[in-house]
C-alpha cells in the first residue's frame, strides 16, 4: 500500500514543540534563554529518564503517600518522551491510578509541593474548558526551587534530605477538625 499526500503533524505535538522552544528549561530541554546574551545557553546534560534519580536519592519519593506515587507513575506513563509533558485530564489520571477525585487532588498537591511536576494552563478556550499541561521537572531546576523554599536539607557531604510532607499534614489536620465538629454537633 502506498500512502500519498503530505504527512500532517498532530496539533498537540506542534504545541509541545512550540512550548519547548519558548521555555526549554521548563519543558525538560537542555538549554535555557539567557537575556543578557540574547541566546540559548546549554545546560549540563542529564541522562534521559522520565523521573530523575535525584528525586529518589534525596528521599522525596519515600515522603510521598502511596496514592501520590500511583498518580506519579500514571503521569510518567502518559508523558511525551521528548518534552516530558502531557495534557491528560485529571479524571483520566485518577481512573488509571485507581484513586478517588479528592485523593487524587491531594496527590497532585503533594507532587507540586516537591516540584516533581509543574502545571501550566494552555492559552485558549473558556475558563471552564481550559487545557492544562503537566510537565515532569528536571532535577537541577527542582533542587534550586526546593533549596530556595527550604524544603530540603543539604548536609556537608552533598547529601540531600527531604523535609516533611506539608500538604499531607495539612489534610490530616483538616480531617481531624471535621471529625471533632461532627462529634460536637
Amino acid at each position: 500500500m502506498i500512502l500519498t499526500g503530505i504527512y500532517k503533524e498532530h496539533p498537540f505535538h506542534k504545541r509541545a514543540k512550540n512550548n519547548a522552544k519558548s521555555n526549554p528549561e521548563i519543558n525538560g530541554g537542555n538549554s535555557r534563554y539567557d537575556k543578557t546574551l540574547g541566546e540559548f545557553v546549554d545546560l549540563a546534560a542529564e541522562p534521559f529518564l522520565l523521573l530523575k534519580a535525584g528525586f529518589y536519592t534525596s528521599g522525596i519519593i519515600s515522603r510521598l503517600t502511596s496514592n501520590a506515587v500511583k498518580v506519579l507513575v500514571v503521569i510518567t506513563g502518559m508523558t511525551d518522551n521528548e518534552y516530558r509533558t502531557t495534557e491528560v485530564k485529571n479524571n483520566e489520571i485518577f481512573k488509571n491510578a485507581g484513586v478517588s477525585e479528592s485523593t487524587g487532588k491531594l496527590a497532585i498537591r503533594e507532587l507540586k509541593y516537591y516540584h516533581l511536576i509543574e502545571t501550566h494552563y494552555i492559552p485558549g478556550g473558556s475558563r471552564k474548558h481550559r487545557k492544562r499541561n503537566i510537565v515532569l521537572s528536571r532535577w537541577d531546576t527542582a533542587l534550586k526551587k526546593l533549596k530556595k523554599e527550604n524544603k530540603v536539607i543539604i548536609l556537608g557531604n552533598n547529601e540531600i534530605i527531604a523535609g516533611p510532607n506539608k500538604p499531607l499534614e495539612e489534610e490530616i489536620l483538616k480531617r481531624k477538625e471535621r471529625k471533632a465538629k461532627k462529634v460536637e454537633g
